[in-house]
């Protein structure tokens, strides 16, 4: 149960700031990481870095910044 309820926070906030920014038809999806690289993954960076022709690391920095300060 612990486990849904923190996906669903995490895929709130992730739509927030993808609303913040404005962005667009952004069909993302968050789960469980491989071991070894965290506890979740979310493949929003990928999917916005195409659409922007940015790099996904620069697209993941802005989600980590804007997470902490705002949502975290």
């Amino acid at each position: 149960m612990a486990f849904r309820l923190i996906l669903a926070e995490i895929e709130s906030n992730i739509k927030k700031i993808i609303s913040q920014h404005g962005f667009q038809n952004v069909e993302f999806v968050v789960d469980l990481a491989k071991p070894g690289f965290g506890d979740f993954t979310c493949n929003v960076a990928f999917l916005l870095a195409k659409q922007l022709g940015k790099k996904p690391y620069d697209i993941a920095q802005l989600f980590a910044e804007d997470y902490k300060k705002h949502l975290g």
